[in-house]
């Protein structure tokens, strides 16, 4: 038994670093909103509360004029 734990946790680690590599590898505004907004759907924004304040500093000061209305819904959430 402790060894499937040990084994989930590391699992889990690693999942956790995949995600941190999306935000660092993602330059497209609406991806990243996308990204975070995926985070929080699954409650898992504790985790990641760092690189979601940096991504949405990112998307803040990105310019706005010329995207969907999908886009400018998820900006406004």
């Amino acid at each position: 038994m402790q060894e499937c734990d040990a084994r989930m946790q590391e699992r889990a680690a690693e999942l956790m670093e995949q995600v941190r590599s999306m935000f660092k590898d993602t330059t497209d505004i609406l991806q990243t909103m996308d990204l975070v907004d995926s985070i929080q759907l699954l409650g898992l924004s504790y985790h990641f509360e760092k690189e979601i304040s940096e991504a949405l500093n990112r998307v803040h000061d990105a310019d706005f004029n010329d995207h969907a209305l999908y886009e400018t819904a998820l900006r406004c959430l």
